[in-house]
């Protein structure tokens, strides 16, 4: 590379000519410059033959020119930290001005009032930037987004980005910067590139989710490129969720920046948290001799701020609370094809959806078994959570779970309470008439119910009504639609139906009275 000085007459800049690869200073006109061989101008220029032979950045009326200078103030700045530290970093040019300015441009300040330029912008599109994309005016968005990378910084930019940027010093940032230029730019790149590029460049020297690259992000979002970081990870605790009696557990971080400070906590004195010297691991000890929920969480002060989880565990066998879920489903009806049936008992699906199970969830050892009521059919479980079809009115119905961890089992139990929908109390809608036992080991009993007003029963709209209605005819049907009882009746207020022959199973009963009045029962046969 050759350097030629006092070139031209008075000759008021410097420039790089990139056809010979060589660079050329003038020795000003003492008025606005003296002799541009100031250390960071020389270094500029030297700069744009790293960006030629790297980037090759378009220079001229575009973004890429405004690139392209920014990159050589950057290398102005590095060369003179380096070479003569003691001087002005982030002043471009402070040595060479004649006329009472302080720099040629301002880095930490583009918007500086004394900068031999003029005012620069600091913000992408914000105050300032040149519209006809003047390269060395609108080069300050990216030299001012390489003093906070090196420094840091917080406030409010010219399109109301409030930012906050930890710096990384200029020994790390300038091997971004090169990197940026080295691989990943091209000759028409423009800011949006620039962004993207260095974000990459600084996964590659310092990893995905680093502080580093927290910074890089956020030092664009508070030059105007781009949104802020927002990938920052929720540390997670990788660990048993049970510890017996007198034993130990241990329980290690993940997503876990380098650096961060972590601190372990426990939710109660049933144990002991001891953690390892780099915070990254803690060995739990349980030091009580019941069943007992407790819970250990993790703070971990980093670049991204302050991220915390915990995780829910069971000391001894598991711990089971008592909060579930009691939701009627009515939409799982085995029978729900027939014509006017809606709720055909005021029974129905119950699903637990919301058991907690410290210590035992998501083992499948979990399981529930029915206590008490013979009212019950179709039973399931699914995971934690159980269906079952309640077919009498007020039935009541225990179950009892049993969860199983690798300290042992536990168990409690929780009852249901079938609604009631048959009539003879009176008040709401009504059945007129009344079936039992359900579900029936034969005979079923059906009855004209007793009823009290105001009972709401569509088709009999007054007491008297109601007093002389009978049964006058019975169907039995399967689930499969086919008819397989049917009985007529010379009207009667009861009647016992003989279901003996029938396989066990789900039936559907069809009662039908004088007046044409029909109802529904969904019956089990067992």
């Amino acid at each position: 590379i050759k350097n030629y000085v006092h070139y031209g007459s008075k000759y008021a800049n410097a420039f790089w000519w990139q056809a010979t690869l060589s660079m050329y200073y003038g020795d000003g006109d003492n008025i606005v410059f003296r002799p541009l061989v100031a250390l960071d101008v020389c270094a500029h220029e030297f700069g744009h033959g790293i960006t030629q032979s790297t980037a090759g950045l378009a220079p001229g009326y575009q973004e890429s020119g405004a690139l392209n200078e920014g990159f050589s103030d950057i290398w102005g700045a590095c060369v003179e930290h380096w070479a003569a530290p003691s001087k002005q970093t982030w002043l471009i040019g402070e040595e060479i001005m004649a006329n009472g300015s302080d720099c040629l441009r301002n880095m930490q300040n583009p918007k500086d009032p004394l900068a031999g330029e003029g005012q620069h912008p600091n913000t992408y599109h914000g105050q300032f930037w040149d519209n006809n994309s003047e390269p060395h005016n609108n080069s300050t968005v990216l030299s001012h987004w390489f003093y906070l990378l090196c420094q840091g910084g917080s406030g409010t930019n010219d399109i109301g980005n409030i930012y906050t940027v930890n710096g990384i010093g200029i020994n790390n940032a300038q091997l971004i910067a090169y990197r940026t230029e080295a691989f990943y730019l091209n000759s028409s790149a423009n800011y949006s590139a620039a962004r993207t590029t260095t974000i990459q460049a600084v996964r590659d020297l310092f990893g995905t989710g680093s502080c580093s690259e927290i910074s890089v992000t956020n030092a664009w979002y508070a030059a105007g490129v781009g949104g802020q970081y927002t990938g920052g990870t929720i540390p997670v605790i990788n660990g048993p969720s049970a510890i017996c009696y007198n034993s130990t557990a241990t329980y290690t971080l993940s997503n876990v920046t380098n650096g961060a400070t972590v601190t372990w906590n426990a939710s109660n004195a049933y144990r002991t948290v001891t953690p390892s010297a780099d915070g990254l691991s803690a060995t739990v000890k349980n030091i009580t001799t019941t069943s007992t929920p407790s819970s250990i969480s993790v703070s971990v002060n980093g670049c991204s701020g302050q991220l915390s989880n915990s995780i829910s565990i069971a000391l001894g066998t598991p711990y089971i609370a008592g909060s579930y879920t009691n939701t009627f489903d009515n939409s799982n009806n085995p029978l729900g094809f027939y014509p006017g049936v809606t709720n055909p008992a005021c029974t129905g699906y119950y699903i637990n959806t919301n058991m907690e199970i410290t210590g035992a969830s998501g083992i499948p050892n979990v399981t529930w078994s029915k206590v008490s009521s013979s009212g019950v059919v179709n039973f399931t479980q699914t995971g934690n959570d159980i269906r079952f079809y309640l077919f009498t009115d007020n039935e009541n119905v225990v179950f009892q779970l049993a969860a199983q961890d690798a300290c042992g089992t536990a168990t409690k139990q929780f009852k249901w309470q079938a609604s009631t929908c048959s009539g003879g109390s009176g008040g709401g809608n009504c059945f007129a008439y009344d079936v039992s036992p359900n579900p029936t080991d034969g005979d079923v009993n059906v009855d004209v119910e007793n009823i009290i007003p105001p009972c709401n029963i569509e088709g009999l709209n007054t007491q008297q009504d109601l007093n002389n209605l009978l049964i006058t005819e019975l169907r039995v049907y399967d689930v499969a639609q086919h008819l397989k009882k049917h009985q007529k009746i010379n009207g009667v207020k009861h009647i016992k139906l003989d279901l003996s022959s029938l396989t066990n199973g789900v039936y559907y009963l069809e009662i039908i009275g004088n007046s044409g009045h029909k109802e529904h029962r969904l019956i089990y046969k067992r």
